[in-house]
């Protein structure tokens, strides 16, 4: 059910209808500029029909997605890319950065088949993950994933068909790790990268020309009057504490269209029900670029619709009919106004899918220099686990494989802090505080601090910026 809440800032249940109702009337109320903002779960549908009702509906709004602006990225991924199933064919893979194995795990199985294949593999980065005993290994500190790129040089230049896998968080947060990157592979004809997306969709909502920055920033200097939230949980999303005080000074209303509760939606004056992906159809774009349709395998729950059907009511409220009713034509009409997407049609997509054209080379425009650390103390590495996430913590299937929310350092590092195996410790930041329990273990780096991210209660996203940058942190025993 819809939730909505009154003039005396009390919540209640209400019926799907009611709740949609509600939101209209707070939109046609609103004097000034709304922002929606699309989470990084939306379909391409979803964020499609939201920038049709903001260009339409919404004078002067602004639509912005929640993800990772990486501008140092552009020569990167303007380089020729590689699919999963060219892994079969490398003679060279190379990780930079990332934990495959819990935050890309269908990457993790094709690494070890190209090593069944005959293809060596090594890694760089400042993390351990299990794909490391496969091959040669370069350790950095947080921050000089440039000094281990370079070692790269020599062994990719001599190989036939190198495959480079990096991560987008870690290369994004290094801008100058990428451009020294970006020159190792382009020295090998043969050489081909493929970038380890952090987000479930990033690379269509990139497509459709959302930026992933300015939001919080109208927000906080009171620009906006009203805020739309499509899939997007601000309060659970590094930059939390930013977010955090930006909408507990907001005075417009603030709108949900959400799957489950979460910390944004506590803040709503209205939240509307929505289908999760396995509900409703639509379509979601790969880490390497490949566009795929969603097809329903569930029933949502009584009382809930797909967000694409929300946003629709909205317009129809809103005194501006769209011209398409179902995920298809939605489709079909972005297709015709986005190049990436240019031809497309669900038809074409069938059950594999379509690779959507590549956008052109950005300049770094200046954006390559090496960015230090934010913050004092010790660096902070951050890393999403397979089973320690908020969905995974949703499933009681999973309950037996989940991962603690622990903050993991090696004995010497603890030994250093004063930190105990099982006992909490508080950190801080230049954006925000945590509390994590310790977990002391030998199969870690010394020096830096390991923590997860997208944890239930996420305490770790209070510790970072809104571009998920690297940190610097101050830890004590608590």
């Amino acid at each position: 059910t819809g939730i909505i809440r009154d003039d005396n800032g009390d919540r209640a249940s209400s019926t799907l209808e009611e709740a949609v109702e509600a939101a209209s009337l707070l939109l046609r109320n609103v004097t000034g500029p709304v922002g929606i903002l699309v989470g990084p779960t939306a379909t391409v549908e979803e964020a499609a029909i939201a920038q049709d009702l903001a260009a339409k509906a919404l004078p002067n709004a602004r639509v912005a997605r929640l993800g990772i602006p990486g501008h140092g990225l552009g020569v990167l991924r303007g380089l020729a890319g590689a699919q999963l199933g060219d892994l079969d064919h490398a003679d060279l893979v190379v990780i930079v950065g990332g934990d495959p194995a819990n935050q890309q795990p269908i990457v993790e199985l094709r690494v070890r088949k190209a090593r069944r294949f005959g293809a060596k593999v090594a890694s760089v980065g400042p993390r351990s993950h299990a794909l490391e005993s496969l091959g040669d290994v370069v350790r950095t500190a947080p921050g000089s994933l440039a000094a281990g790129v370079a070692s790269l040089a020599e062994m990719v230049a001599a190989a036939r068909h190198p495959i480079v896998v990096w991560d987008e968080a870690d290369l994004a947060a290094e801008p100058d790790a990428a451009a020294e990157l970006s020159r190792i592979i382009a020295t090998n004809p043969a050489g081909r990268q493929l970038e380890l997306g952090a987000e479930v969709n990033g690379a269509g909502l990139r497509a459709l020309g959302l930026p992933a920055e300015g939001m919080l920033e109208a927000l906080a200097s009171g620009e906006l009057a009203g805020l739309v939230l499509v899939h997007a949980d601000p309060l659970g999303a590094p930059g939390r504490g930013q977010w955090s005080t930006a909408l507990e000074g907001f005075a417009g209303p603030v709108i949900a269209i959400a799957t489950h509760t979460d910390r944004s939606t506590d803040l709503c004056d209205v939240v509307l029900p929505a289908h999760t992906a396995w509900e409703q159809e639509g379509t979601l774009v790969s880490m390497t670029g490949r566009a795929q349709r969603l097809r329903p395998a569930a029933t949502g729950p009584e009382g809930s619709a797909p967000g694409w059907e929300l946003l629709i009511a909205l317009s129809h409220r809103l005194g501006v009919a769209p011209p398409y009713r179902t995920p298809a034509q939605a489709f079909a009409r972005l297709a015709t106004g986005h190049p990436s997407f240019a031809g497309l049609t669900y038809a074409g997509l069938g059950e594999l899918g379509a690779v959507i054209s590549a956008p052109p080379p950005v300049s770094p425009n200046g954006v390559n220099a090496a960015r230090p650390l934010a913050g004092e103390g010790v660096a902070l590495v951050t890393t999403t686990m397979i089973y320690g996430d908020r969905t995974s913590a949703r499933s009681q299937a999973l309950e037996a494989a989940r991962t603690p929310t622990e903050l993991v350092v090696n004995p010497a590092t603890a030994d250093e802090h004063g930190l105990i195996d099982g006992a909490p410790a508080h950190l801080a930041s230049p954006y925000g505080e945590a509390r994590l329990v310790v977990s002391i273990r030998d199969d870690v780096p010394a020096g830096p601090l390991f923590a997860p991210l997208h944890a239930p209660g996420a305490p770790t996203e209070a510790l970072l910026p809104t571009d998920r940058g690297s940190v610097r942190v101050r830890v004590s025993g608590a």
